[in-house]
């Protein structure tokens, strides 16, 4: 108290006298910073003794393997290690507090990373969510993936294959555990982690190789099915199940349609090659029985009842039945292979066949000495040969039939099958399969043409070869012919005997044609067009027949011009009558008439002024068509009237 009063004394008198204080306030600076100093150092350790004290209770959760609570001690710790950088305390003391966090929180995530793998079911999702907490998103994210992994691969060994009684049975089970799983891993991944870049890209990797997983136990599965076992059909049938349940995926922004196409794809191609030599098989066994005598209905394509009335007059062949029923059945299994990859292996599938069969109708085609080597050499495949014209006009009415409207019917019904399937881009596939689709007719139209051009081919050899293979039609028809006669023969003129044997051959055909392609009345003209035209095409290609007409040692006579010329225009009064005339044959008689003109006016002293015009050629080229007629008709007649009295006998 002296001291006290002392010093109050000395501060009056300093005051009095008017000298300046200074003493005073700095002393009471010294003693406010004491001060301060004192309330920092208490408060620094109130923070380092809870720091501690959390860090012990974190120690011992964690030693009691009481995850929750040393996670959200963890938690605690972390913010306090926020606040003390915050408040701007000691730098010591800061990276002390953070270098102890960073201990700790290395040592949580690594016992939880042990403790991973003896973890199932709904821990792991604890697991996940407090190693997501603490900043780990990648290793968690990887635990995720991992146990559901886990999971497919145990609910997969369950599945036994041998228990289910055809292939869709044990796909349709596995499909539906990978695809379910591997949906609830993605729902999980977005709902935990978001849509962050790296944890979908890690998913989307994750997924593929789960799938791929799944394609090749669906693979293995599958290849114990033999093409007779309908191997095709459970390859069909696990895609379209596999597209099926991944299509679940979609709605999470997973897609895997295009990886299982890819990966199912050298599978799909393998089951339908077993499935096209299978039927090949088949058509070559009934190709090899079938007398060639058409039914009364076609199969039509899918059995629509829209097109039944529509073409219910075709006829075929069973061989022909055979091969569009099995066509069918194919294209019925691939109904649901949603994609144009498939569409053009089909399609050339299906030509294939087609061909095949073609191969084996020609070789059924009776052929003459001098035709070109069959397209299938002896190669011990045995067909029925069509021995009558009718059996070779039922072999043509099956391959016009196939080509020009059932097989691009069934086609057509199978691309509005693939439009009209689900999840399906429809346009797309229509205008791709529209420009396939347009090749491909065109290419059987050309097997078509060979067929065809066989029949024609026999055909015109019998009219320009006898029996003992000698030529009925030569340059001595007309070199023969001498001018002191012509006066005769405008009288009566009548065409040369192999263009009077062309007349007989095509009323002969039509009336077999008009019962065995009934309501086809295309594929006769077409038949009819087809043969006329080869049969000038012979004449004009044949080189030594012209080559003895050129010869100037027996100069062709006026005579001898006009029955070429008369012969001529019989053809094209025929293929007019029967509407069977093409720009092709109008083109090679035109040449051959100049030629035979030419041929003359290069002889002595010959010129054009004598020769008939064409109208004359013309008109009694009808005449004579309408006499030989008259003349087939009554021997019809009496051929008939002759069955008829031994049958009353």
């Amino acid at each position: 108290m002296q001291k006290f009063i002392n010093v109050h004394a000395l501060l009056v008198r300093e005051l009095f006298e008017g000298v300046q204080l200074q003493t005073l306030p700095n002393t009471i600076n010294d003693n406010n910073s004491s001060q301060s100093r004192e309330h920092k150092e208490d408060k620094d350790t109130d923070i380092d003794n809870q720091f501690h004290d959390l860090l012990d209770e974190f120690d011992v959760s964690l030693m009691e393997l009481r995850i929750d609570d040393a996670v959200n001690l963890l938690s605690e710790v972390e913010n306090m290690v926020i606040k003390v950088q915050n408040d701007e305390m000691d730098v010591t003391i800061s990276a002390h507090f953070s270098s102890i966090y960073a201990e700790k929180k290395s040592r949580l995530v690594t016992h939880l990373l042990q403790i991973s793998f003896a973890t199932h079911g709904s821990e792991v999702h604890e697991l996940v969510s407090h190693l997501n907490k603490l900043g780990e998103g990648a290793h968690a994210h990887t635990l995720l993936l991992k146990s559901y992994h886990s999971r497919i691969q145990n609910s997969v060994s369950s599945i036994c294959p041998n228990c289910c009684w055809y292939a869709g049975a044990y796909v349709s089970n596995l499909a539906q555990t990978y695809f379910s799983i591997i949906r609830k891993a993605s729902y999980d991944s977005i709902k935990l982690f978001g849509n962050a870049p790296g944890f979908a890209s890690e998913l989307i990797i994750w997924a593929c190789k789960e799938t791929e997983d799944y394609v090749m136990l669906v693979r293995k599965h599958i290849q114990s099915f033999s093409a007779a076992a309908c191997g095709f059909n459970a390859v069909v049938d696990s895609v379209r199940i596999s597209i099926g349940y991944c299509s679940l995926l979609e709605d999470q922004g997973l897609s895997l349609r295009s990886l299982i196409l890819r990966l199912f794809k050298p599978c799909v191609e393998g089951a339908l090659e077993k499935c096209l030599r299978r039927i090949e098989d088949v058509i070559m066994v009934c190709t090899s029985t079938d007398n060639w005598v058409p039914t009364e209905k076609a199969l039509l394509p899918f059995s629509d009842p829209d097109f039944h009335d529509s073409y219910s007059y075709i006829k075929l062949s069973i061989s022909a039945h055979k091969l569009l029923m099995m066509v069918q059945g194919l294209l019925n299994d691939a109904t649901f292979m949603v994609s144009t990859q498939f569409v053009k292996s089909i399609l050339d599938g299906i030509f294939n066949i087609f061909s095949f069969y073609n191969e084996l109708l020609i070789k059924a085609l009776p052929r003459l000495d001098g035709m070109e080597d069959p397209v299938l050499k002896d190669d011990g495949i045995n067909v029925v040969c069509a021995e009558n014209e009718a059996q070779q006009l039922v072999i043509l009415g099956n391959v016009t039939a196939l080509a020009d409207e059932l097989l691009p019917l069934s086609i057509l019904k199978w691309q509005e099958s693939l439009c009209n399937a689900p999840n399906n881009d429809i346009y797309e596939k229509a205008e791709i399969q529209l420009a396939e689709v347009k090749g491909w007719r065109k290419s059987l139209k050309r097997l078509v043409d060979e067929v065809r051009d066989t029949i024609c081919e026999q055909h015109i050899l019998e009219l320009l070869f006898d029996e003992e293979e000698k030529p009925l039609l030569t340059a001595d028809l007309y070199l023969c012919l001498q001018d002191e006669e012509a006066s005769v023969w405008p009288l009566n003129p009548m065409p040369s005997f192999p263009f009077q044997a062309l007349l007989r051959k095509l009323h002969g055909l039509e009336q077999r044609a008009r019962n065995v392609l009934s309501g086809r009345e295309r594929v006769i003209i077409m038949l009819f067009t087809r043969l006329i035209e080869a049969f000038s095409m012979w004449l004009i290609k044949d080189e030594f027949f012209w080559g003895i007409l050129e010869d100037e040692t027996k100069p062709l006579t006026r005579f001898g011009l006009h029955q070429f010329i008369f012969d001529m225009q019989f053809v094209v009064e025929i293929a007019s009558a029967g509407q069977y005339a093409s720009k092709k044959m109008h083109n090679t008689i035109s040449t051959m008439v100049s030629r035979a003109k030419n041929i003359f006016l290069a002889s002595d002293g010959a010129t054009e002024s004598g020769c008939q015009k064409v109208e004359w050629f013309s008109e009694n080229a009808k005449l004579a068509m309408r006499e030989i007629f008259d003349e087939m008709l009554n021997s019809e007649a009496d051929n008939q009237g002759y069955q008829e009295c031994s049958t009353d006998v």
